[in-house]
């Protein structure tokens, strides 16, 4: 596979677009507007929250219908729908004086940002390589934690000097005239780029011997729920810390300065882990790795339980920044290496779903954890006890399947 070629590289560089505008429905963006949002439509926290994971929460629903149009519809035309979506939700959030509207513009920021965005990048990069898969799915998957380093600080400059609802529209005018024409960009030359060079750049076409799963045949398959259970994990765990972060360091003894210095490590060791799972891929297999999906977390909550003293918070983000690191691309080339890539676009709207479903219910279940007066060390032993389960049945569900492909070449 030649990554330098013009049709391989423009793919990657619109899955990296998709997956860094994601960010602005993802919550680690969301939550840096939570204080003037409640201000302005004067709601309690726990009010608030609730809110955010009822909008998350209808998000996973309209992903059993949407995330099928990876599928039925072409990635020009999703462009054209999904940055003005998202761009919709910048501008609601910032005009609104209603409650429901804000309800609306959460569920937009949510359903596209968080869900349709990301989805789209991991169907198309899914579909467009056979060989060197897992190689430009983490490549791919960079825009997160470049988006993670990067947008905290534009933010919060943003609102020092243009308010929270002007940033919003800032935001809106970006996706409008910057992302989406580049979308189309991108997409445009690698349609004249394959074919130009048909031959070179076009990835081998699917092998025969793999089943093209439809979605209704993957939800009867056994091994599916192991999987599920391994993916949707770190979206339960890593949204529940992030939303709850002030808590936490409070509880540690960890100043928010210290906190936001140490995002600089789990970037770097997200984009690390991100590219080194790529490789280990593309050598050994998406099925071969993911007996390891959860170990990273395990290893997270671990750090955060026993780890003591200011250095600890370095630690933990590292070792969190792992643990995101790993999931995207294993994810997308684990569903397309078992299942096929026909379907790839409904089969994977399964895992988003699931994910998004975790990432609603994590905020109001650590928040009722910690309204019980849990303190963090028990918080992160009953999340690690929650990890090692699903790390055990990714073992059981890997053996599964890989049972399943040694009998199916015999």
């Amino acid at each position: 596979m030649n990554y330098l070629s013009s049709y391989n590289f423009r793919i990657i560089a619109y899955g990296f677009l998709l997956t860094f505008a994601s960010s602005f429905g993802q919550t680690f963006f969301i939550a840096l507007f939570a204080e003037p949002l409640i201000d302005h439509y004067h709601l309690s926290r726990t009010a608030y929250g609730a809110l955010y994971s009822a909008a998350t929460l209808c998000s996973a629903i309209l992903l059993f219908w949407s995330g099928k149009w990876a599928d039925q519809h072409s990635p020009q035309r999703l462009n054209l729908l999904f940055f003005p979506a998202l761009a919709t939700g910048c501008v609601l959030i910032a005009a609104s004086e209603q409650l429901m509207l804000l309800f609306v513009a959460l569920v937009l920021l949510r359903q596209f940002g968080q869900g349709l965005l990301p989805h789209l990048s991991v169907a198309i990069i899914s579909r467009a390589f056979h060989h060197g898969r897992g190689r430009a799915l983490s490549y791919s998957s960079l825009g997160f934690p470049i988006a993670e380093a990067l947008l905290p600080l534009l933010a919060v400059l943003a609102m020092s000097y243009l308010g929270w609802q002007a940033s919003f529209y800032v935001i809106a005018v970006l996706l409008l005239l910057v992302f989406l024409p580049l979308g189309m960009y991108l997409l445009r030359a690698a349609e004249r780029a394959a074919v130009a060079d048909v031959a070179s750049t076009i990835s081998p076409p699917e092998s025969p011997a793999i089943k093209q799963w439809r979605r209704a045949e993957v939800l009867k398959d056994p091994p599916f729920y192991g999987v599920l259970l391994a993916v949707t994990a770190s979206a339960f765990v890593i949204t529940g810390l992030f939303f709850h972060q002030v808590h936490i360091s409070d509880q540690r003894g960890w100043s928010l300065t210290l906190l936001a210095s140490s995002y600089i490590g789990f970037s770097l060791s997200q984009i690390l882990f991100s590219l080194l799972t790529g490789k280990l891929i593309d050598k050994y297999s998406a099925l071969a790795c993911l007996s390891w999906l959860c170990v990273p977390l395990i290893l997270t909550l671990l750090s955060l339980a026993f780890a003591q003293g200011s250095w600890s918070v370095f630690l933990y983000m590292a070792l969190l920044g792992v643990a995101s690191g790993v999931v995207v691309p294993l994810t997308g080339a684990l569903l397309a290496e078992t299942y096929g890539t026909e379907h790839i676009g409904a089969i994977k709207s399964l895992s988003m779903i699931a994910m998004v479903l975790m990432s609603a219910l994590a905020p109001l279940l650590f928040g009722w954890l910690i309204d019980l007066s849990v303190s963090v060390q028990q918080l992160a032993l009953l999340n690690g006890a929650y990890c090692i389960l699903c790390w055990l049945a990714s073992i059981v569900a890997a053996r599964q399947i890989r049972r399943r492909q040694i009998n199916l070449h015999l």
